[in-house]
């Protein structure tokens, strides 16, 4: 309890299916004729790995990490039971804190969820190209 990790373990628990399954497509989607030049062009294994897979994995990784950044950062039922310090609460439960059981400052509300937004939204536009290349990368066989 009250700690990084108590967030980070649930959170990567949480989100690995839909990666592996984003990831898993992807991969079996890759023309296996591409390792095979790899290998007779001289690359060892890691070399076939590190020059030509990882740099055609990058709209599937960019996918995972896409999702996978906005699922945590809207996330709120773990951040509510299992942290209690308000050092580390994260900023959905400082929202919460606007609305109390009596009164609700709807203009504190406002403010805030838009200060919560930008930075979402900022990311999101800044690597949306990749979102539409990696959700489409594994889906057509053939």
């Amino acid at each position: 309890m009250d700690n990084r990790l108590t967030l980070l373990l649930p959170y990567k628990a949480f989100n690995l299916p839909i990666t592996i399954f984003i990831l898993a497509g992807f991969m079996n989607a890759f023309p296996k004729e591409v390792e095979e030049a790899g290998i007779v062009d001289g690359c060892s294994v890691m070399g076939v790995f590190g020059r030509l897979i990882i740099p055609m994995l990058t709209p599937a990784l960019a996918t995972a990490f896409i999702i996978n950044f906005l699922n945590n950062w809207n996330e709120f039922s773990f951040a509510l039971v299992l942290i209690s310090d308000s050092a580390l609460k994260t900023l959905p439960l400082g929202l919460a804190n606007f609305a109390g059981q009596y009164n609700r400052s709807y203009t504190l509300q406002m403010a805030g969820l838009t200060i919560v937004l930008v930075p979402t939204l900022l990311f999101y536009l800044s690597v949306q190209k990749y979102l539409t290349a990696g959700m489409t990368a594994g889906a057509v066989k053939g």
